[in-house]
């Protein structure tokens, strides 16, 4: 945890910074492996040059005091507790994610104080994984094969999303799983074009596209993968189009190391699925930052300025989505090294299943 800090210490001095302010449950867990959902209560973590500190409400036990504790009682003035430990005219890194009512209180009494995001320090740090956190996200991520391929054994005809999605449930708890990463996606047929789809009453059919979307967690850490199925014969064109998805997959993963930039990773699935004749059907970014959160900070899309580093962990998932027909998605998980990735998931991206 101390070298987390000093990382971040580093960059405050690079940016000029004196204190940042943490907030966000999964940022407070990566600096101080403590677990603490403060809800509407105030509870920080705060970084400055030379130490960190808590303020604290005293309903949020610590498990360790590895860090000086300033802790308060419903009712007291926690902004001040917070205002005395910071000198005139600093500058503040605020939390992506604290309350406007607290920042506002902060702000109407330290008008000397200026403020920046300072979550774009700790996000940054965050997303280099040390190898201690990659394992775990393999963990995490075989479990998520396991669980796949023992759903798909479940599906069948008349079997609704929501059964199947309660079934996921059952398999991951069987495998060890500490529940979901995310509301899985079980999406039959045309409920498939949907990129986020939400599990209905929907029962399945023979001759159709079985999408499934999930991820768990474990240790701490997110799983996520996405599989697109048919269920029984496909049509022609259902496909051609899962062709098209795996090789925008294929070809995106084998450019990946570290110094490529990412919006050129988005580009090769974009332009491949574009060439194909399917560029308005790809509608959303290639990939995403997971780790302690499914959604991290760090994006795979066309505008992102992100260039790869050695420990990286974000999603490949390009997909096509033809409305009231079908949509096809395919996703895994991949960790940059210096001269390539690391594929977390293992599942075949092989979409035929027996009835």
């Amino acid at each position: 945890m101390q070298k987390r800090t000093e990382k971040i210490r580093k960059m405050m001095k690079n940016n000029q910074i004196d204190f940042i302010i943490v907030s966000e449950e999964a940022s407070i867990k990566y600096l101080t492996d403590e677990t603490i959902d403060a809800g509407e209560r105030f509870t920080v973590f705060v970084i400055s040059r030379n130490d960190s500190f808590w303020i604290r409400n005293k309903l949020f036990p610590l498990k360790k005091h590895t860090f000086k504790d300033i802790s308060y009682l419903d009712g007291s003035d926690y902004i001040k507790l917070l205002s005395d430990k910071i000198p005139e005219n600093s500058k503040i890194g605020i939390d992506k994610f604290l309350y406007s009512k607290f920042l506002l209180e902060l702000l109407s009494r330290r008008k000397d104080l200026t403020f920046v995001n300072g979550s774009e320090i700790v996000d940054e740090v965050r997303s280099i994984k040390d190898e201690n956190e990659i394992m775990k996200m393999r963990k995490s991520s075989h479990i998520n094969d396991l669980a796949i391929k023992e759903l798909v054994k479940h599906l069948k005809v008349g079997m609704t999303e929501k059964e199947a999605a309660y079934k996921l449930s059952e398999i991951y708890k069987k495998l060890g799983a500490d529940g979901f990463s995310f509301p899985p996606i079980v999406a039959f047929g045309e409920s498939s074009a949907n990129p986020h789809h939400e599990v209905t009453d929907k029962k399945l059919t023979e001759n159709t596209i079985v999408l499934i979307d999930i991820g768990c967690m474990k240790d701490g850490y997110a799983s996520d993968m996405t599989r697109t199925y048919f269920f029984g014969t496909p049509t022609d064109e259902m496909k051609k189009v899962h062709n098209i998805v795996k090789e925008a997959n294929e070809k995106a993963t084998k450019v990946i190391k570290e110094g490529v930039k990412l919006s050129d990773i988005d580009k090769i699935a974009r332009t491949h699925i574009s060439n194909s004749g399917y560029g308005k059907n790809f509608t959303h970014r290639l990939g995403h930052f997971i780790g302690l959160t499914t959604h991290e900070t760090g994006e795979v899309s066309p505008t992102s300025e992100i260039i790869a580093k050695e420990g990286m962990i974000f999603s490949i998932e390009p997909g096509i989505y033809i409305p009231e027909k079908f949509g096809v998605r395919i996703e895994n998980l991949v960790a940059v090294t210096k001269n390539g990735c690391e594929i977390l998931n293992k599942v075949s991206h092989n979409p035929y299943i027996s009835l």
